[in-house]
């Protein structure tokens, strides 16, 4: 196994290890602060042995992810929007991390911000699904909306699993052809 191999195994093991970080952070407040930090620090990696070269908005806005998708989780038992806010502004960063990894590759533009889009609905979708898994078989709670206490675990359903899912596939794409659409009217701009 060469040295790329290595790399690509360690981080694809390390990508297993903060899904269960992100299944244990809604039990306990370390689970949330190494989870942040684990994250930060795989981000790096990442970027370095894959020589992604990421400048420091890159890295802000992956800092932003973390923060507010792992660090804040108790808040989104306090307003029933707060997670329907990340679900479109996510999508929007992370299309500006896929859109600079894939810059490099000898395609136009257009076919660029198409594989930028379609890399982030199948990421979107993963996600959903590992959502839907660690529901179905911990309870977990990561689909529906829930309005309740995070450090009593007691909660009341506001909106149902399936809707919660199909409203957070549809705003994270809006968020991606924002993203995309963003880059058009930027180019054109210039």
């Amino acid at each position: 196994m060469d040295y790329k191999q290595k790399a690509r195994l360690i981080f694809g093991i390390i990508l297993i290890f903060l899904a269960f970080f992100y299944f244990l952070s809604r039990y306990n407040v370390l689970f949330l602060v190494a989870g942040s930090i684990f994250s930060v620090i795989i981000f790096f990696l990442a970027d370095y042995f894959m020589g992604w070269d990421f400048n420091i908005w890159h890295y802000l806005a992956f800092f932003i992810m973390v923060v507010q998708g792992v660090l804040l989780m108790p808040l989104y038992f306090m307003g029933t929007s707060i997670d329907k806010y990340q679900h479109f502004i996510f999508p929007i960063l992370t299309c500006f991390l896929i859109y600079h990894i894939i810059r490099k590759m000898d395609l136009s533009r257009n076919d660029k911000l198409w594989i930028t889009l379609t890399i982030l609905i199948s990421t979107i979708t993963l996600f959903e699904i590992y959502e839907y898994v660690a529901d179905y078989f911990w309870n977990v709670k990561f689909q529906g909306v829930y309005s309740g206490s995070w450090v009593e675990q007691q909660f009341t359903l506001i909106m149902p699993r399936i809707d919660d899912t199909m409203v957070d596939l549809m705003i994270g794409i809006a968020g991606g052809i924002t993203f995309v659409l963003g880059m058009i009217l930027f180019k054109k701009s210039k």
